[in-house]
């Protein structure tokens, strides 16, 4: 009896709930940065919206198309420069 037999593939989280959830995430750390001014809770939820990838998944990064490429890339720029603001601007809470 092989290992290969035993091992369980994981389930792929469905695409509609990425998006849901990178939206969500997303919206959620633009709202707390501009209306509560809170730099370092936006940049969390900000960051943790790039966990759910809003693209189709079982695609390799070098095969996706450049727009994709793109807004991922500009959504990481956004986070580290929110990330530098933090660590700039002092804490006022």
């Amino acid at each position: 009896m092989s290992t290969e037999a035993k091992i369980k593939k994981p389930k792929a989280i469905p695409s509609p709930l990425n998006k849901l959830a990178y939206g969500a995430f997303t919206l959620l750390g633009i709202f707390l940065y501009i209306y509560n001014g809170s730099v370092s809770d936006g940049l969390m939820y900000m960051g943790l919206a790039l966990v759910f990838d809003p693209f189709d998944q079982s695609v390799r990064w070098n095969n996706r198309p450049f727009y994709q490429k793109a807004w991922l890339i500009a959504h990481l720029v956004i986070i580290l420069a929110m990330f530098v603001l933090m660590i700039i601007l002092p804490v006022t809470k």
